[in-house]
């Protein structure tokens, strides 16, 4: 991590300020950077000497970690007394509690941003992090809640309200466990889930608390306007019959209220326009993270560079412009691709002895094999009607997925297994053009890939599940394409099927890409190729007389003759 100065007067919040305040303020945050560095080195210790915990509790005290990225210097409070959190975010109190647990302040090691609002647990998990903090606020909206229920209602719609999926048999690495630390030394993928899971919804949180604050000063400060994002996320989920929905960032401001317990009416320039770019935005994170939390074919190092990149950024970048928006200022805000790069330079360094990995090609494992399928199409049925989905940042390009070898890709390869864009980041699809969210999609190889596998050609379709998992994998007939087959045509004839000559008289020169059917004419003579959708079936007309067909070509198929009399004809494309 390092404060330079021309990084410094770049910040958005720092830029138009007077220089004599730039100067105050750079001091100010130099020296808190020299403290953490301090309190990064005794992490780097405390990690290496890491051992995973069950539940906190411990003799006659209960142990546990505050997770954002790892709290340092924060205070713990309970009904039997308070604590304050080590560099690892490892705190213990001096009995068990009874009742709710509350972290606040502190510093996140690993981002190096002040910890703002609170976090809440419970005594019956050692770890307090977003997710215990978001099922708090539930049981506060839902009294018959248990805490393993609204711990549960969270975990079964992780993949809708997160974009995450987790499973309840993997509770012990969110609930129980440093998932930042179990990220890295132990390069578990749920760790990594967990992590993308705690920067989404303190990404929510703060950017929604800033526009509050931005909006209602009299009202709001930075914590308590962060703590009502979370329960309004919590009232949003309480409000909803049935299945549950994603988090709506755009509504969530329907549903605030204020610090009295009154319904808040929104102030200032917090209109339909600036929330709907809020939500945008946080779309934006949400599928950013979700990605990142099924990229298996990339280190523990790598992913937890991108997931604290995000959390900074949201918190330094993103925060700062919706609070301009609610303002009615003029706000910017960089793509997430961007605001990745400007706050990885500033994350601690995440594994000791190794440099952070902020590449694709840094971080991706050299020992993963891909099965390549090229072009795929993805379609959803929603009550016999059929949908393809678009939209060039979701579903073009070649799609690979993780195999034991390139040239095959089998059951046990498949299932449970995520498709892969071409750049090696996982596939999302919210945002596409038709995608719903509950639903399943087919992914239907364009072209085949794998040859041989029977008398006819062959394409990979899969079944992937809402929360797009591999579920199901089949061969299937390679779809027939309507248009004809683009290229330079050279007209062979037969008479015995085997032997072929060229004629001096050609119908066709070339047949350019996209067309279902093209006429010529030679010598006063009408010649014509076509698709015919009726027949299902391509159709060689001489003089409007259907003269030859086929269900599908390539160069040097024999078509079908419609009289024994006429020669057998093939076409030689190029």
């Amino acid at each position: 991590m390092n404060l330079d100065w021309y990084n410094f007067v770049l910040r958005s919040d720092i830029v138009n300020l007077p220089l004599s305040e730039q100067r105050s303020i750079f001091l100010r945050e130099q020296l808190q950077y020299e403290n953490l560095l301090s309190q990064q080195r005794q992490y780097f210790h405390q990690m290496q000497n890491y051992q995973p915990k069950g539940p906190g509790g411990s003799g006659t005290g209960f142990s546990g970690n505050a997770s954002d990225g790892p709290l340092s210097g924060a205070t713990v409070t309970s009904n039997v007394g308070s604590a304050t959190t080590d560099a690892l975010g490892v705190f213990t109190l001096p009995g068990i509690p009874s009742g709710g647990i509350t972290v606040t302040g502190g510093t996140d090691t690993i981002t190096g941003v002040a910890f703002t609002g609170e976090l809440k647990g419970f005594p019956e998990y050692s770890t307090i992090s977003p997710l215990t903090t978001l099922a708090y606020h539930l049981k506060e909206e839902d009294a018959s809640l248990t805490t393993e229920a609204a711990v549960d209602l969270l975990f079964v719609s992780s993949s809708t309200l997160f974009g995450v999926d987790l499973e309840a048999a993997d509770k012990d690495v969110m609930l129980n466990k440093d998932y930042v630390a179990e990220s890295i030394l132990f390069d578990n993928q749920k760790a990594v889930a967990a992590q993308s899971i705690a920067t989404y919804l303190e990404s929510i949180t703060q950017v929604v608390g800033s526009a509050l604050v931005g909006a209602d000063t009299s009202n709001f400060t930075t914590n308590n306007a962060k703590v009502e994002g979370y329960k309004s996320i919590a009232r949003q989920i309480q409000g909803t019959s049935g299945a549950k929905t994603e988090i709506n960032p755009q509504t969530l401001f329907d549903v605030v209220k204020l610090p009295n317990g009154s319904n808040w009416t929104s102030t200032g320039s917090l209109n339909t326009a600036a929330r709907a770019n809020i939500k945008t935005q946080l779309f934006n994170v949400k599928n950013e993270l979700g990605s990142l939390a099924r990229s298996t074919n990339y280190s523990a190092n790598y992913l937890t560079t991108k997931i604290q990149a995000v959390n900074r950024g949201a918190k330094e970048d993103y925060a700062v412009e919706a609070k301009k928006l609610a303002k009615g200022q003029s706000a910017t805000f960089d793509d997430i691709d961007a605001m990745i790069g400007k706050s990885t330079g500033s994350l601690a360094q995440i594994q000791e002895g190794k440099p952070n990995e902020t590449t694709r090609a840094e971080g991706e494992k050299s020992d993963v094999v891909f099965y390549t399928f090229g072009d795929m199409t993805f379609t959803q049925t929603d009550r016999g009607t059929t949908s393809t989905l678009s939209g060039d940042r979701y579903v073009s390009g070649s799609i690979k997925a993780i195999s034991a070898a390139t040239n095959s890709f089998g059951d046990s390869d498949a299932l449970g297994k995520f498709l892969i864009k071409a750049n090696g980041d996982s596939m999302f699809f919210e945002g596409a053009t038709n995608y719903n969210s509950r639903l399943p999609i087919i992914a239907t190889q364009t072209l085949a890939t794998t040859p041989n596998i029977s008398p006819s050609r062959r394409v990979y379709k899969l079944t992937l599940s809402n929360k797009l998992q591999i579920t199901n994998l089949e061969l299937i007939a390679e779809p027939v394409s309507n248009t004809l087959l683009a290229g330079s045509y050279t007209l062979q004839t037969s008479t015995d099927g085997k032997n072929y000559t060229t004629p001096r008289s050609q119908p066709f020169t070339t047949i350019a890409s996209g067309q279902t059917s093209v006429t010529t004419t030679v010598s006063r003579v009408t010649y014509k190729i076509e698709y015919n959708s009726a027949n299902s079936r391509y159709e060689y007309s001489i003089s409007g007389v259907v003269k030859y067909f086929t269900d599908s070509y390539v160069s040097d198929t024999v078509w079908t003759r419609v009289s024994s009399r006429d020669s057998f004809i093939r076409f030689q494309v190029s």
